[in-house]
């Protein structure tokens, strides 16, 4: 019984982690698309700089 609950919680956890993940991926790639020039390879390094960038401080917030 306590496994099928920790089971399920932690599905909801995986779940709802890959729809914020999602949704922030989404949103930043498609501003970053519609503010740069989407005809050079801009919005593409500014992606792959911003996420890491993101992911890298909120590192280390936690770890305060």
């Amino acid at each position: 019984m306590a496994s099928t609950i920790f089971a399920d919680a932690s599905g909801t956890a995986v779940a709802l982690y890959y729809a914020v993940q999602g949704v922030i991926v989404a949103t930043l790639g498609t501003l970053a698309t519609l503010l740069l020039p989407g005809d050079t390879v801009w919005p593409l390094v500014a992606f792959g700089l911003l996420l890491p960038s993101l992911s890298l401080g909120g590192l280390v917030m936690l770890r305060r």
